[in-house]
């Protein structure tokens, strides 16, 4: 977990050096690192979301979506693969699935870890 907030701290501390380095004009660059902190506040709510948050359940079904994206060029049409987990509390869960997920797979996410691990 300190390596996780540690990566998070290094990353806006070079962005806030960028910004000092490149804007000249002092109301510019303090506009600029009010919203630079306002940026990290909000990341840090959802790294400390993401690594507190615990469950475990089995995959029941994976859905392939169908997912619009617009842009300049009219858009386009694309697949997202999303797995239906059935926590171990009897909740849904719907997040996107990994290629090697399977229905059947048992997956964990333990708090203080950012990833979810398959046992099969």
């Amino acid at each position: 977990m300190k390596k996780i907030f540690s990566w998070w701290a290094i990353i806006f501390a070079i962005i806030a050096g960028l910004i000092i380095l490149l804007v000249p004009d002092p109301a510019e660059k303090s506009n600029t690192l009010g919203g630079l902190g306002l940026a990290a506040i909000i990341s840090l709510f959802f790294v400390i979301k993401s690594l507190n948050d615990q469950w475990s359940g089995t995959i029941t079904e994976i859905k392939t979506e169908k997912k619009y994206q617009a842009d300049d060029d009219g858009g386009e049409t694309y697949d997202v693969d999303y797995a239906y987990i059935k926590l171990d509390n009897g909740k849904i869960k719907k997040m996107k699935s990994k290629k090697d997920w399977q229905v059947g797979d048992h997956l964990e996410k333990r708090r203080g870890q950012a990833d979810v691990e398959v046992t099969r």
